[in-house]
């Protein structure tokens, strides 16, 4: 015992205890790996219009708001929002004949229908998003009705 030990120690204070020792660092866990891009199938408008023409009947499912759909639509589409796809999924399996007819799924540029195509191809739809949706189709010369 030291000499200021032993001072503490008769005024009754007791000696401090030696500080712990500090745990060596170790490095930080790097962060994950970011989950991967889910691997959707597109189809180019002018793929979707050369198949048209060679008589391919995908079902065509426009995923977009009733406005939009309102302003202009490829024919023969079926318009389900992309909010009301769970509810409509009967719907879509029914039109798609139990599954076995391919769907092309367009939005205005491609994202939403992007996900919506992800959704059905998760659900065994053989689906494939148009890439660019409806704005390069209209872009690219093809043909859209109003109502």
């Amino acid at each position: 015992m030291g000499l200021f030990d032993s001072i503490k120690k008769f005024f009754g204070g007791e000696p401090e205890p030696a500080p712990a020792p500090v745990p060596p660092r170790t490095k930080p866990k790097p962060p994950p790996d970011p989950e991967p891009e889910p691997k959707v199938a597109e189809v180019s408008v002018q793929e979707l219009m050369a198949e048209l023409k060679e008589g391919a009947d995908p079902l065509l499912l426009d995923c977009r708001e009733l406005y939009e759909y309102k302003m202009a639509h490829l024919a023969n589409t079926v318009h389900i929002p992309m909010d009301e796809i769970l509810q409509r999924m009967d719907e879509i399996i029914e039109k798609s004949d139990n599954k076995t007819r391919p769907v092309v799924v367009y939005c205005a540029s491609g994202m939403r229908s992007y996900g919506v195509t992800h959704y059905l191809m998760q659900q065994g739809f053989n689906a494939r998003n148009l890439a660019g949706g409806v704005v390069r189709w209209q872009l690219l010369g093809g043909k859209v009705e109003y109502n």
